[in-house]
């Protein structure tokens, strides 16, 4: 089957109630497998690490900005489905940049477009606002003989 034909992947909902706890434990595993014989050690460190404060860039976070911030664990599962849903975006758009860019000039030739009349109207809005029409004006005064 081509990509366009086949059948969208079904998406599941799992509560992240249930889904961290089965993260945290395959972690801890895959570490202690590494780690073998220092169990209370690293069982401590792993979840020191999945369970710290962060900011939106995953570094970690303290005091008031640490009481709302999420805790590493769910950033990183956060982060890297954004990551993954980027990618997919991006190829999809990309393997249907021909057809979507013939779509989009044939729909502006049309006349009465309604994708024309809201480019035109963009660019005028975008061009009369006040926050883009800003004027200067500089003022020299020369007295005679200078």
């Amino acid at each position: 089957m081509s990509q366009e034909t086949r059948p969208a992947l079904p998406t599941l909902q799992i509560p992240q109630d249930v889904i961290e706890p089965i993260i945290e434990a395959h972690v801890r595993d895959a570490v202690l497998r590494a780690f073998d014989g220092y169990k209370p050690a690293v069982d401590a460190l792993i979840g020191q690490i999945l369970n710290v404060k962060v900011n939106e860039s995953g570094q970690p976070v303290s005091g008031y900005a640490a009481e709302r911030a999420p805790k590493w664990i769910d950033w990183a599962l956060g982060d890297a489905l954004r990551s993954a849903v980027k990618k997919a975006l991006t190829e999809k758009v990309d393997a249907l940049r021909g057809k979507l860019e013939q779509h989009i000039a044939a729909e502006l030739q049309k006349k009465n477009s309604p994708l024309a009349k809201q480019v035109a109207e963009s660019l005028l809005k975008n061009f009369t606002s006040t926050h883009v029409l800003d004027y200067r004006l500089k003022v020299e005064v020369l007295e005679a003989g200078e």
